[in-house]
Protein backbone atom coordinates (compact mmCIF):
# COMPACT_ATOMS: atom_id res chain seq x y z
CA UNK A 1 0.00 0.00 0.00
CA UNK A 2 1.35 3.33 -1.08
CA UNK A 3 1.24 5.76 2.01
CA UNK A 4 4.30 8.32 1.31
CA UNK A 5 5.82 9.88 -2.04
CA UNK A 6 8.40 11.85 -2.94
CA UNK A 7 7.37 14.31 -5.81
CA UNK A 8 10.35 15.42 -7.97
CA UNK A 9 8.89 18.41 -10.02
CA UNK A 10 9.79 21.92 -10.39
CA UNK A 11 6.21 23.13 -12.10
CA UNK A 12 4.18 24.41 -9.08
CA UNK A 13 1.26 24.30 -11.01
CA UNK A 14 1.72 20.57 -11.79
CA UNK A 15 3.04 19.86 -8.13
CA UNK A 16 0.18 21.58 -6.58
CA UNK A 17 -2.47 19.30 -8.95
CA UNK A 18 -0.49 16.18 -7.91
CA UNK A 19 -0.40 16.99 -4.30
CA UNK A 20 -4.05 17.76 -4.80
CA UNK A 21 -4.94 14.32 -5.85
CA UNK A 22 -2.87 12.24 -4.00
CA UNK A 23 -3.85 13.66 -0.94
CA UNK A 24 -7.89 12.94 -1.37
CA UNK A 25 -6.52 9.49 -1.69
CA UNK A 26 -4.93 9.65 2.12
CA UNK A 27 -0.82 9.22 0.48
CA UNK A 28 1.41 11.79 2.12
CA UNK A 29 3.34 13.62 -0.36
CA UNK A 30 6.64 15.34 -0.03
CA UNK A 31 7.27 18.00 -2.84
CA UNK A 32 10.95 19.02 -3.75
CA UNK A 33 11.79 21.41 -7.25
CA UNK A 34 15.45 20.04 -7.35
CA UNK A 35 17.42 16.70 -8.10
CA UNK A 36 19.62 17.68 -5.37
CA UNK A 37 17.26 17.89 -2.48
CA UNK A 38 15.42 15.02 -3.74
CA UNK A 39 18.32 12.76 -2.61
CA UNK A 40 19.04 15.12 0.33
CA UNK A 41 15.98 13.41 1.37
CA UNK A 42 17.08 10.47 0.82
CA UNK A 43 19.59 9.78 2.65
CA UNK A 44 17.22 9.87 5.85
CA UNK A 45 16.45 5.91 5.41
CA UNK A 46 14.12 5.70 8.26
CA UNK A 47 12.09 8.71 5.86
CA UNK A 48 12.14 6.66 2.41
CA UNK A 49 9.29 7.01 0.60
CA UNK A 50 7.07 4.28 -0.69
CA UNK A 51 7.53 5.34 -4.40
CA UNK A 52 9.23 8.54 -6.37
CA UNK A 53 7.92 10.72 -9.04
CA UNK A 54 9.76 12.43 -11.12
CA UNK A 55 9.93 14.71 -14.17
CA UNK A 56 12.24 14.22 -16.98
CA UNK A 57 13.70 17.96 -16.97
CA UNK A 58 13.83 19.48 -13.44
CA UNK A 59 15.30 23.39 -14.46
CA UNK A 60 18.21 22.61 -16.18
CA UNK A 61 18.40 19.18 -14.76
CA UNK A 62 17.81 15.49 -16.54
CA UNK A 63 15.45 13.44 -14.72
CA UNK A 64 18.31 10.65 -15.93
CA UNK A 65 20.91 11.74 -13.79
CA UNK A 66 18.51 11.44 -10.70
CA UNK A 67 17.98 8.16 -11.51
CA UNK A 68 21.15 6.73 -12.38
CA UNK A 69 22.35 8.56 -8.69
CA UNK A 70 19.64 6.41 -6.79
CA UNK A 71 20.75 3.39 -8.74
CA UNK A 72 24.31 3.85 -7.51
CA UNK A 73 22.88 4.50 -3.49
CA UNK A 74 23.87 0.60 -2.69
CA UNK A 75 20.48 1.70 0.40
CA UNK A 76 18.33 2.28 -2.29
CA UNK A 77 18.25 -0.68 -4.54
CA UNK A 78 14.81 -1.47 -4.91
CA UNK A 79 13.45 1.84 -4.25
CA UNK A 80 10.71 2.59 -7.56
CA UNK A 81 11.13 5.29 -9.30
CA UNK A 82 7.84 6.39 -11.51
CA UNK A 83 8.72 8.95 -14.81
CA UNK A 84 6.01 11.97 -14.93
CA UNK A 85 6.62 13.65 -18.42
CA UNK A 86 4.47 15.88 -20.73
CA UNK A 87 8.10 15.82 -23.31
CA UNK A 88 8.03 13.79 -26.32
CA UNK A 89 11.26 12.90 -26.37
CA UNK A 90 11.56 9.44 -27.46
CA UNK A 91 15.09 8.64 -26.68
CA UNK A 92 15.27 10.45 -23.51
CA UNK A 93 12.29 8.48 -22.30
CA UNK A 94 13.44 5.15 -23.63
CA UNK A 95 16.78 5.64 -21.95
CA UNK A 96 15.40 6.25 -18.36
CA UNK A 97 11.97 4.20 -18.43
CA UNK A 98 14.59 0.98 -19.31
CA UNK A 99 16.51 1.51 -16.21
CA UNK A 100 15.89 -1.15 -13.26
CA UNK A 101 14.26 1.23 -10.30
CA UNK A 102 11.84 3.08 -13.11
CA UNK A 103 8.56 1.39 -12.88
CA UNK A 104 6.64 3.17 -15.62
CA UNK A 105 5.81 6.15 -17.20
CA UNK A 106 2.64 8.76 -16.85
CA UNK A 107 2.46 11.24 -19.17
CA UNK A 108 1.17 14.72 -18.34
CA UNK A 109 -1.49 15.90 -19.08
CA UNK A 110 -3.24 13.83 -16.84
CA UNK A 111 -6.64 13.23 -14.99
CA UNK A 112 -7.18 12.79 -11.44
CA UNK A 113 -8.87 9.63 -11.23
CA UNK A 114 -5.74 8.09 -14.40
CA UNK A 115 -3.10 9.39 -12.14
CA UNK A 116 -4.15 7.81 -9.26
CA UNK A 117 -4.93 4.83 -11.32
CA UNK A 118 -1.47 4.61 -13.22
CA UNK A 119 0.34 5.05 -10.16
CA UNK A 120 -1.78 1.77 -7.89
CA UNK A 121 -1.27 -0.22 -11.07
CA UNK A 122 2.28 0.46 -11.59
CA UNK A 123 2.99 0.17 -7.92
CA UNK A 124 1.11 -3.16 -8.04
CA UNK A 125 2.88 -4.51 -11.06
CA UNK A 126 6.29 -3.41 -9.16
CA UNK A 127 4.98 -5.76 -5.99
CA UNK A 128 4.58 -8.60 -8.32
CA UNK A 129 8.20 -8.79 -9.10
Amino acid sequence: MIKNILLLEDDEDVAFIVKYYLEKEKININIVSEISDALTLLKVKDKLPDLVLFDLFVGNDYGGDFVDEVEKDSELPDLPLILITGSKNSEKIDSITSKKNVIGMIEKPFSSNYLFKQIKLLYSQYGEK
